[in-house]
């Protein structure tokens, strides 16, 4: 039997990703000039954009957590207010070890590309 999800658990979901990608875009976008310009307070302001930032994802994990969602057909059907069958939930759990090395390494790029973009900009 296909269990249905709520519209209102889609709508939550779909605001809270909302919000988390513009937060996420606006640390990544102010973090240079704040620095820059803002001296001490930019600075202060700019790891507080941080913390709320990562105070959502903590929540939009929650989120997945408790809708048992991981890979990115699950999160496409949750959308759709939709669950996978058995079979494909098994699929998709099998990607998972990969999918987490291969976030670890994306982000340790970012990351390492941020830094000298700022090394660069700051020389």
């Amino acid at each position: 039997m296909e269990e249905q999800i709520k519209e209102e658990d889609i709508k939550k979901w779909n605001r809270g990703s909302l919000i988390f990608f513009v937060l996420l875009a606006a640390t990544a976008v102010l973090a240079v000039p704040l620095f820059l310009y803002g001296h001490g307070i930019g600075v202060v302001l700019w790891i507080l954009l941080v913390g709320v930032t990562v105070y959502d994802a903590v929540r939009i994990e929650k989120q997945k957590k408790i809708h048992n969602i991981q890979t990115y057909r699950e999160i496409v059907a949750f959308t759709q207010g939709k669950r996978l069958d058995e079979i494909e939930k098994i699929r998709e759990s099998a990607k998972r070890p990969y999918q987490t090395v291969l976030y670890a390494i994306v982000a340790g790029c970012c990351a390492a590309a941020v830094c000298l973009m700022m090394l660069l900009i700051l020389d």
